[in-house]
């Protein structure tokens, strides 16, 4: 019987974006019961304010575990209210933007006319108007308030922190997300000061939890989750620890990437092939460059031709170390070339990792930053 035309695997691939708040954050659970500790809810007596922050490295889940936060105290709250602001998003994080932007979500926009401290009472009011709503402020990428480009970051946070002394009652706290905790070291004392130090870690994601990620959002996204096979999204996980320092958000691009080229082949599953050329179109892998070529001894080139024909006779995405250094030797035979010490071999591999030709992490796995070639040969007599 002839397959379907239509896509065979994703039912619904919004569920592979970075951008998807799914209904569990797998692994972050200690993270949003922190949240809860700190916002169980909008009643008077366990609603005062307070500042959190939420430290940890790209790919983390930082934001998502503050919005699926965010978006349950909505749905258990009628009266809660929550105001996100991206300060990357913003371009200038600058107190005019930022304020401008909080305006925007509680009333509407703000002339430019006004100065940001105008914009700022404009808030004030605001939020006294609508003392029945509970509001809970989300800044996105704090970092940005203490960088170079806006040295008066920390009148924001400042002015954010200080709420209530304003006459404001009904804001529950303000969440910052940021990358380091470093970034409020660029704040005035008296800002670190009212900043606090309720922090909630966002540690790296390790590879059994990068796993148990993307098999979940396969469930969600999948007409048949068994379309995604447990050696595929390990594959996927090792991969996005190696090359993307465990970041999440790559391996969900590049497991959507992979089942879109499945569905364009009509396949059944998600192969280590459909996540290879995935891989290649994210890295913007090109073909190898003849004046890089030129640059390189014969003994590099015959590693690197190595490298490619197992690569190129294979569907996983990386070598290992031993794989090149016996596929070298047999090169060498059938070329009747001389045959190298291993530490040469290592020599040259390290050679073409610092050219950027290959991408070494540890001895067992080996990436190639360009195409696999057809002809071997010629690579290596150049």
């Amino acid at each position: 019987m002839e397959k379907s035309k239509q896509a065979m695997i994703l039912r619904n691939p919004q569920a592979l974006s970075s951008k998807y708040i799914p209904r569990r954050l797998p692994h972050r659970d200690a993270q949003l019961r922190q949240l809860s500790i700190f916002f169980p809810g909008v009643e008077k007596s366990s609603a005062f304010f307070k500042s959190v922050q939420l430290i940890g490295s790209v790919g983390t889940g930082k934001t998502s575990t503050a919005l699926l936060f965010a978006k349950n105290l909505e749905k258990g709250f009628e009266t809660a209210r929550i105001i996100y602001v991206n300060l990357k998003m913003l371009g200038d994080p600058s107190p005019w933007t930022v304020y401008t932007s909080i305006l925007g979500q509680v009333s509407g926009r703000a002339s430019r006319s006004l100065s940001a401290g105008e914009v700022f009472e404009k808030i004030l009011d605001e939020f006294v108007k609508k003392k029945t709503t509970s509001f809970l402020f989300i800044v996105d990428e704090a970092d940005e308030l203490t960088s170079s480009r806006s040295l008066r970051g920390g009148r924001v946070v400042y002015n954010l922190t200080r709420l209530p002394e304003f006459g404001v009652e009904n804001v529950l706290g303000v969440v910052f997300i940021a990358r380091n905790e470093e970034w409020s070291r660029g704040l005035a004392p008296e800002e670190q000061s009212t900043l606090g130090s309720l922090i909630v870690r966002f540690p790296r994601y390790t590879l059994p939890q990068l796993v148990d990620i993307l098999l979940y959002r396969a469930s969600e996204a999948f007409s048949d989750q068994s379309a995604l096979p447990d050696t595929v999204a390990e594959h996927v996980a090792k991969i996005t620890i190696d090359l993307f320092e465990g970041d999440v958000r790559k391996a969900l691009d590049i497991l959507l990437y992979a089942s879109l080229i499945a569905d364009s082949e009509h396949s059944e599953k998600v192969t280590f092939s459909h996540v290879s050329r995935a891989l290649a179109q994210i890295l913007g892998r090109s073909s190898l460059d003849a004046d890089i070529v030129k640059t390189l001894k014969q003994l590099e080139r015959v590693v690197l031709a190595a490298t490619l024909e197992i690569l190129k006779n294979r569907e996983s995405s990386y070598t290992t170390e031993r794989e090149v250094i016996e596929n070298v030797q047999a090169l060498c035979e059938r070329l009747q070339l001389p045959e190298p010490r291993i530490e040469e071999i290592e020599a040259a591999l390290q050679r073409l990792h610092d050219l950027g030709i290959l991408r070494i992490s540890g001895p067992l796995r080996i990436y190639a930053e360009v195409v696999p070639i057809d002809d071997v040969r010629s690579l290596i007599l150049k």
